[in-house]
C-alpha cells in the first residue's frame, strides 16, 4: 500500500511586519516637531509625531516610502528596504513663507533665519 502525504502551506500567510520609529526636529534649531504627518507612501499607513517629536509606524516588510511633512516645514521623503526593526531620525526645515512670518510677528527684521526662534510665544527676551 501506497501512502502519500501531502504538505500544504497554510491558507492565509501573515505578511512580516516591522517598526518604524524615530524623532522629528527642526534642521536649525534642533527642538522636536509636534503634529509632523509621517505616512509611508505605498501603503498610506501614517501617524503624526506627539509632542516630543516622536513616531512609530508598524508596516509589512518590503520597499517602503516615508514621507514627513508639517503645516509649515518642507517635506522629506525617505525611501529603503524594512528588514528590520529601524529607527530614523529626521530634521525637517521650516519653511521660507513660515519663516517670514515668525520673523515680522517677533519683530527680527534684520535677523539671519538661524536666530529666528521657533516658539510660539511672542514674548521677547
Amino acid at each position: 500500500m501506497l501512502v502519500l502525504l501531502l504538505v500544504l502551506p497554510p491558507l492565509k500567510t501573515e505578511a512580516q511586519r516591522f517598526s518604524v520609529s524615530g524623532k522629528v526636529t527642526d534642521e536649525l534649531t534642533h527642538i522636536p516637531v509636534a503634529q509632523v504627518n509621517v505616512v509611508d507612501v505605498r501603503s498610506s499607513i501614517g501617524t503624526i509625531t506627539n509632542d516630543d517629536g516622536s513616531y512609530f509606524l508598524l508596516l509589512n516588510k518590503g520597499t517602503v516610502e516615508i514621507q514627513y511633512g508639517g503645516i509649515s516645514h518642507h517635506p522629506v521623503k525617505v525611501t529603503f528596504e524594512l528588514r528590520q526593526d529601524t529607527l530614523i531620525d529626521t530634521s525637517l526645515l521650516l519653511s521660507a513663507e513660515d519663516r517670514a512670518r515668525r520673523l515680522k510677528r517677533d519683530g527680527l527684521k534684520n535677523a539671519p533665519l538661524s536666530d529666528v526662534p521657533l516658539s510660539s510665544s511672542s514674548e521677547k527676551p
